[in-house]
């Protein structure tokens, strides 16, 4: 009963070590368009990077720390590794309503963010940790990594498309136009 509890214990502070880390990574990659919380109802936030910073940096996470122990030979402790990231959830939520965000937070994206990052996690857990699957591509599978590097050459282009603010204003005073 004790090893559970430690296990669980362990994993529960990776996830505050992911908290964290994702908090530092959004904090220093403004230029990306990690959105920060702002009382400007009327700012229009580039949510891309914010969903791939919270759905891939804990799948990314899981596999390092997983590469880790098992590196140290300490494979019991990557057993349901992948809690770590609902743990790390159930932290950001606890964290928001200890600072009282409760009312600024969009649970709705939140909830979405958390099951598809526990999900994603749990995939990579079963097919790319359990099976200890190299993390580093072998020369006949390079065209794979070149897609993805391409693919997200696009992504950091398109996410950086702004419109000008004279449309969303036209768009905003129409909408708020009263009829004479």
């Amino acid at each position: 009963m004790y090893p559970i509890i430690g296990h669980h214990i362990f994993l529960f502070l990776l996830g505050i070590l992911l908290f964290f880390t994702v908090n530092f990574i959004g904090k220093y990659s403004k230029g990306f368009g990690y959105a920060e919380i702002k009382f400007d109802i009327h700012s229009d936030e580039l949510v891309g990077f914010n969903f791939i910073l919270r759905i891939l940096t804990p799948v990314v996470f899981t596999i390092l720390v997983s590469s880790v122990l098992f590196y140290f030979k300490w494979d019991y402790l990557v057993i349901n590794i992948y809690l770590l990231v609902a743990y790390s959830f159930v932290f950001r939520a606890l964290w928001n309503i200890v600072h009282n965000r409760t009312k600024l937070i969009n649970w709705y994206a939140q909830i979405g963010y958390a099951s598809i990052a526990i999900a994603a996690t749990y995939l990579a857990y079963k097919y790319l940790i359990l099976p200890k699957t190299p993390l580093f591509p072998d020369l006949e599978t390079i065209a794979n990594e070149l897609w993805i590097i391409i693919f997200l050459f696009l992504y950091k282009i398109f996410n950086e498309i702004k419109f000008e603010p004279r449309f969303k204003k036209k768009r905003v005073d129409s909408y708020i136009r009263l009829p004479s």
